[in-house]
Order: C-alpha cells, then structure tokens, then sequence
C-alpha cells in the first residue's frame, strides 16, 4: 500500500499539492513562533507600581475583520496610572497582545477594583506601552496547530487522491453520473446538514433558559462599513466598501441579587442589516420599557430580548435538496 501511495505521490498534481501543503505549514509555523517570540518578549517587560484610577463594565462593537459586520462586546473598561522616569502616564491596556476574552470582564472587574494598587508590566524602550496583564502563550496552542495540521494533511490526501485515482475510481463506480454536480451537491449537503445540527442544537439549549424582567437603558441605530466581494458602481466611480446598520438596545436585568446588562437581541447572534430593519427593530424598545427576556441559569451574563427564529429548518430543507439533487446525477436514482 506504501508503494502506492509513493507511486501516486509522484504525480505532477501530487507534487503540486504536496508542495502547496507544505508552503502553508510553513507559514503557519512561522506565525506561532512569532506569536510565542511576541509573548516572551513582552514577559521581559520592567514592572512599576501603578494605581487603578476607573473600572466598569461596557459594551464596544468590535470589527475583527473588515469583511464582517461588527459585534457587541462586553468589555472591562479598566484605567491606570503609573509613573515611569519622572513621567506619569495613563493606560487603559490590559493585556500586552490583544484583547481579554468577554468571559474573562467579571473577573477583571473584581481583580482591579477602583483604588486598587497594581503591578504595572511595561516596555522600557517605550513606556506608553504597558499592561496589567502578560498573556502567555494559549495552553492549548500545541493542540490546536496539531488540529490544524491534521485537518490540512487530511484535505491535502483528499485532494491528491481525488486529482489522481480517486477520480478513475468514481468513474467506474458511478459510470452514469455526473460526477462534478454530484460531488458539489453531497459537499453542500453536509455543509447544511452540519449548519443545521449548530443552529437546532442552539435552540434546544435557548429553550432550557428562564424568563425575567429587564429594563431597556438605551435603544438606537449604528452604522458600519464593511469591504465589498466585487467593486460597485456609484456616481463617484467604483466602491469597494458598503454601509451596514445595527441595532444596538442595551437592557439591565437582575438575577439572584446580582445586576447584569447585554445587548443581545437574539441568543449569542449579531443582528444587522439595511437602515429600515434595523429601525424596525430599534422601535420595538424605547428606553425605559419594561421587558421579559430569556438568561442561561447558568451564566445569567449570557441574555436575549427575544428567542430567535426557526429560520434554521431552511439548512435541513437545503440539505435534503442538495442530497437529492447528487443522488438524481449520480446515475443511481433515475
């Protein structure tokens, strides 16, 4: 079996993907270790003593990606003092690299309460960069780039095959079929079929959560641009981003003593879309109002203004259209 795996591996395709695999494991390699590099050297940073001068909780929307729409994100708003050389400087930067994860806020809020005398860690070099907080390399770093090699050998295997023997293979077990339909149409079906599980088993949990009563703090329309696919044609000439809309209505709420505020307006999901359905949904909740939400009892953080749709029954339609669509050119059916 080796034997035949080496003599297909000689293959100009084979070679083509093989090398292709190997141009991306080299890259990724080289982004973990800058990123373990970045970590050691901030853990060599000086220390000095600092004071926390604020500390809340608030909401940022965070654009990760300029293809994609932003999100609502709890945040610890913390702001120190320290003085380096004489010099005092003032900082809101709580990790050296990036942002603190949004289960992490609680903790940060009661680790840095307002008063509080702190460690500062910062860079000798440049003093104005500094941080609470080192973040050491993730624990599960190793795993992951483990997982993703994997996925990558399995993907690359897959298409050495499918390039070489695996399509002489098809042909003759499929010899009526229409071989590229079918196999885009049984690859969609899975990618809905796997959307479908996500969605439904998120509405099973939703329907677990409890009921009480919130009040709506603030309730209004932002607008974001995010990069287009294709250039568009406007009077101005060609643009390549577009305007989005989202409503933002925030809402505090209390469970077992403690206060808590979200934004979410439907479970763990980002709404946005054009000006008129974001207003329609901004005017359903006027600051002040009274509502019932839903709260996971087990992290009351965790709120919605309303359960969300069914909307995911369309993925298992999709995939039963899909699965049809590769059976009837497979040759098998008709």
């Amino acid at each position: 079996m080796l034997d035949s795996f080496l003599a297909v591996a000689e293959t100009p395709q084979a070679r083509f993907i093989l090398y292709g695999t190997a141009a991306i494991l080299a890259l990724g390699v080289a982004a973990t270790l800058y990123a373990l590099w970045l970590s050691a050297k901030s853990a060599r940073w000086a220390r000095t003593g600092g004071r926390i001068l604020s500390s809340k909780q608030a909401f940022d929307l965070i654009q990760a990606f300029q293809t994609e729409a932003p999100r609502n994100r709890r945040v610890a708003r913390i702001t120190y003092g320290f003085e380096v050389g004489g010099k005092t400087f003032r900082s809101n930067r709580i990790l050296d690299n990036g942002e603190p994860p949004e289960d992490q806020v609680d903790r940060l809020l009661a680790d840095y309460p307002v008063g509080k005398a702190v460690i500062v860690r910062y860079d000798p070099r440049d003093p104005g960069q500094s941080a609470l907080e080192i973040a050491s390399a993730p624990p599960d770093l190793a795993k992951g780039c483990a997982v993703a090699t994997l996925l990558l050998l399995g993907a690359a295997v897959f298409a050495i095959w499918i390039t070489t023997v695996g399509g002489q293979q098809l042909v003759a077990a499929f010899p009526q079929a229409i071989l590229p339909v079918m196999l885009a149409t049984f690859v969609a079906g899975c990618v809905f079929l796997f959307v479908f599980y996500l969605f439904a088993r998120q509405a099973a949990e939703v329907r677990r959560w409890h009921e009480t009563t919130a009040t709506i703090v603030s309730s209004g329309v932002r607008s974001f641009s995010v990069l287009r696919d294709e250039p568009k044609k406007t009077f101005g000439g060609r643009s390549r981003r577009r305007t989005g809309y989202m409503p933002v209505v925030e809402f505090a709420y209390s469970v077992n003593g403690e206060d808590y505020s979200s934004r979410s307006i439907y479970p763990d999901t980002e709404v946005s879309g054009d000006a008129a359905y974001a207003q329609s949904i901004v005017d359903r909740y006027e600051p002040g109002d009274a509502v019932t939400i839903l709260y996971d009892p087990e992290r009351p953080q965790r709120a919605a203004l309303e359960p969300g749709g069914r909307l995911y029954w369309l993925a298992l339609l999709g995939a039963a259209v899909a699965f049809a669509a590769a059976a009837a050119t497979s040759g098998w059916v008709f």
